[in-house]
């Protein structure tokens, strides 16, 4: 039998050490593991000899991909592969391998691997966790499948093709609305002794592809002089474009959102933080795919920045409210376009004096109310981290009770208060069961606690 893969947790290496320890005494003539792949996880392959016993366990980590296929296609006859991975993409390796004639695989069905294999049955694939897999490890391991069809790349580039041909003849009827009117958003700044960075901010601003737009800006009490100084020189800069500029005394980010919101009367508001940086077409692209997709809200890409420096890239995952409970960061950065008339109904955001996640919490509560959101998978904003940031000096727990009073709210319609606490104690107990076992069942818990809230969250409160 061979592990194809790296030797870690995230390919599936703990998923397969314990679907064999299951099945280890029922495989007849079984007398050798192979492990086929590096060692990015110390120890992995002495900890699969200890926990197989007398079962002879090979590590083969020195064969780079062409090595690795001749290595599969020499013993094609006398083994069954196995690539657990349960999160991959569009695993070149699975492909790979269902090219060599007669070899006998098994592959998780997680990600786009299922897609691979849509024109050829099913009989090689396994749910991820390890009852599935060791079922499967027997099954094939007495009855040697012939359903062994290559991948289809023929097919697969049809669909390809026809997707794009429908994607294009989507926007030829949408053309039209292409290029917005930038005078239906207001830009709105909050600024809190930001004097480094809001220079900047303002100049990409100015420099913006589509223009007419407002912007309100608004010093939250700035307690530096020089950041204050700054804030009136800025001010009196952009005076000629009609851009507007105010103080008032500090009553913290989400009531300072609230008070510029309040003084625009455009149909749309884009929120940005005073120490970020929008591409030079954000404001032209989040408008017209608000136009476009008549969506309530948007959130962008966004790149992580340190300096000039990109250190990571993100791509939110945007109106997931399972998954938004557990970790928030799904909802995306803090910039958003809007509706004003959306913003006003739920109340803007809610003012919590020295909680931050503000901005994750107003997405819950559009979600929660039923209006419609969505990311624009473009890296339109570039955001930081300042070591004074909000991000990093707020109270952890205070803005996670606020993200948490939000579900509770809902749940409690459906007399279930309480249960939103409840799912994320249990989930942080999932995750130090998982670091401490290095074991795959706590994943199959977490996926099955994430079908369990969803439901939950689209229950109707009783009549």
């Amino acid at each position: 039998m061979v592990f194809f893969g790296r030797l870690e947790t995230r390919k599936g290496f703990a998923l397969f050490a314990s679907a064999v320890r299951r099945v280890r005494e029922s495989l007849a003539g079984l007398d050798r593991i192979v492990l086929l792949g590096p060692q990015d996880e110390s120890g992995a392959a002495d900890r699969m000899r200890r926990e197989l016993g007398d079962l002879a366990v090979e590590h083969i980590a020195d064969l780079d991909s062409d090595g690795a296929a001749h290595y599969l296609h020499a013993h094609r006859r006398e083994s069954l592969v196995v690539i657990p991975s349960p999160v991959e993409n569009f695993p070149y390796a699975v492909i790979e391998t269902s090219l060599i004639p007669g070899l006998q695989a098994l592959y998780s069905s997680g990600g786009g691997v299922p897609e691979i294999f849509r024109d050829s049955g099913g009989a090689r694939l396994f749910d991820p966790h390890p009852e599935a897999l060791a079922g499967k490890i027997l099954e094939r391991w007495y009855a040697p499948a012939d359903d062994a069809v290559p991948y289809d790349f023929a097919a697969a580039n049809a669909r390809w093709l026809r997707f794009h041909e429908k994607a294009l003849a989507a926007r030829r009827d949408r053309v039209s609305i292409v290029q917005p009117d930038a005078r239906n958003v207001d830009v709105c700044i909050t600024y809190f002794n930001k004097r480094e960075h809001f220079p900047e901010l303002l100049d990409a601003l100015d420099r913006q592809t589509a223009q007419g737009f407002g912007v309100i800006a608004v010093d939250d009490g700035s307690s530096d002089a020089d950041a204050r100084d700054v804030f009136d020189a800025m001010a009196a800069k952009y005076a000629p474009r009609g851009w507007t500029f105010f103080r008032q005394k500090n009553a913290f980010v989400d009531a300072a959102r609230n008070q510029a919101a309040a003084m625009s009367d455009a149909p749309y508001l884009l929120f940005i933080d005073a120490d970020d940086l929008p591409a030079p077409d954000a404001v032209r692209k989040m408008l017209s795919a608000a136009l476009v997709s008549g969506d309530d809200c948007l959130i962008a890409a966004g790149c992580f920045i340190e300096g000039e420096s990109v250190k990571a890239r993100y791509m939110p995952l945007g109106p997931d409210l399972a998954g938004g409970l557990i970790d928030p960061i799904v909802f995306g950065p803090s910039m958003i376009l809007i509706r004003r008339a959306v913003f006003q109904s739920v109340g803007g955001y809610r003012q919590v004096r020295g909680a931050a996640h503000e901005d994750w919490e107003l997405q819950v509560r559009l979600l929660l109310d039923g209006y419609k959101t969505d990311v624009i998978p473009e890296f339109l904003l570039r955001f930081r981290q300042l070591p004074d940031g909000l991000a990093l000096t707020s109270d952890e727990f205070a803005a996670k009770r606020r993200l948490i009073e939000a579900y509770e709210e809902r749940f409690a319609r459906i007399g279930l208060h309480g249960a939103a606490s409840l799912m994320v104690a249990l989930y942080r107990r999932c995750q130090e069961l998982e670091k401490a076992a290095r074991e795959q069942v706590p994943l199959g818990l977490r996926l099955r606690l994430h079908e369990r809230v969803r439901q939950m969250l689209s229950q109707k409160p009783p009549a």
